[in-house]
């Protein structure tokens, strides 16, 4: 269970993975942030790996048996080296249900200054297939690709930081806008998210420029702020090599974590989690799932109002509302939230007084859940005409005082 995208656009790639494996034991599956999903070949040629490690390691050794016959020429032909040896390979693998693996990687020239991004479709007992990855752009490969629309999400986010021609951004600001779309998709996805598909909450970036390619070490600093329930925190922390090998360190828990290769790796490690940004913390739809495993989710904000910010009112204060239904979708008997929630209804309520501001709670993202004799349907029908009415809304909702006392 791993996430690896690619975005390719003229003769450059960017690339975004992640460090998670899950691996069987006693009590149940155990994930540990601790392992490299890049694999070099050669000078010339790297992959960015997903699926069953045992797998994999098998595969790899086959691939760099032929490693030097591999060229920009005959990586993509159905006799060349690649295909033959790979083929060969999987076929010979007895064959279980549900075992693919699946790679996304680039092979350079630098002689002619040429590059070929491709991805591999491998499964055991069966054989594989090579193809390019085209110009412009955006495959997923892993459990992360099963998340709805999240091909499109990011395909439509790389372009949007593409055309940006305000603020002339570099390749690697353009990576960084992706990897931050990414980190949304999974926060709207539900907090468990990371765990229910086996992806850590950390991603590194790699670069494809013409025949150069890069892997980027970083120190990573900032903050979330949040003025209602969510929790603020601040978060540091880097990805480097210390003493040649690659490392996750968080500078304020002083967590280190070493990063293995995949030959290195033991399925007996200890589960061991690296989040220094607290992104399997916070808010999740899918707590609290409805009759059809949809989610209904309100966010509620009680802020200064712009009269007294702007006009020096004495003490006026606003409501945002914004009712959402969050359909479900499914990995491994597990619900997760869908990205693209559906906006049901919004209120602002304006310029009230201190009194009745005090009653609204300021609680951000909250669950909504109805009371056993209320219909989804019905409620979707009303409550854009009635979000603002505090009885309707007590009728309908179990937890509606949790948000207006």
């Amino acid at each position: 269970m791993t996430i690896a995208l690619v975005y390719k656009y003229d003769d450059k790639a960017i690339f975004i993975n992640d460090f998670r494996v899950t691996t069987p034991g006693k009590g149940g599956n155990k994930q540990l942030d601790a392992m490299n999903k890049f694999r070099q070949i050669n000078n010339n040629m790297g992959i960015f790996l997903a699926g069953n490690v045992e797998y994999w390691k098998i595969a790899l050794k086959a691939i760099e048996d032929i490693q030097d016959k591999i060229t920009v020429d005959n990586i993509l032909d159905i006799e060349g080296p690649l295909k033959t040896s790979l083929q060969e390979c999987l076929e010979r693998i007895p064959s279980r249900p549900n075992q693919i693996i699946g790679a996304i990687g680039c092979l350079v020239n630098p002689s002619t200054k040429q590059n070929v991004v491709f991805q591999i479709k491998g499964k055991p007992g069966f054989g594989c297939n090579i193809e390019e990855i085209l110009d412009d752009s955006c495959v997923v490969i892993g459990s992360g690709s099963v998340i709805p629309d999240i091909r499109t999400l990011m395909y439509d986010r790389a372009v949007n930081l593409i055309n940006n021609t305000k603020h002339n951004l570099t390749l690697k600001d353009i990576a960084n806008g992706m990897r931050d779309e990414l980190k949304m998709i999974f926060k709207k996805c539900g907090s468990s998210s990371f765990r229910k598909l086996g992806i850590s909450p950390i991603f590194s970036i790699s670069l494809l420029e013409s025949s150069s390619f890069y892997m980027y070490g970083e120190e990573i600093k900032g903050e979330f702020y949040s003025s209602t329930s969510e929790k603020s925190r601040k978060y540091h922390y880097i990805f480097e090599k210390q003493d040649g090998v690659p490392i996750l360190y968080n500078l304020k828990s002083k967590k280190k974590i070493p990063i293995k290769d995949i030959y290195d790796f033991s399925p007996e490690s200890p589960s061991n989690i690296f989040d220094p940004e607290g992104l399997t913390e916070g808010f999740d739809p899918s707590d609290c799932v409805g009759k059809n495993n949809d989610m209904y989710v309100i966010n509620q904000w009680v802020h200064m109002s712009m009269n007294s910010l702007f006009n020096k009112a004495h003490n006026l204060y606003s409501v945002d509302r914004i009712i959402y239904k969050i359909k479900h979708f499914t990995y491994k008997n597990q619900v997760l939230c869908n990205p693209n929630y559906e906006k049901l209804a919004e209120a602002y309520i304006e310029d009230i007084p201190e009194s009745e501001a005090v009653r609204y709670n300021n609680i951000g993202n909250h669950h909504l859940i109805f009371r056993n004799t209320v219909e989804e349907k019905q409620f979707e029908e009303l409550v854009k005409v009635k979000i603002s009415n505090p009885q309707w809304l007590r009728e309908m909702i179990n937890n509606y005082d949790d948000l207006y006392r």
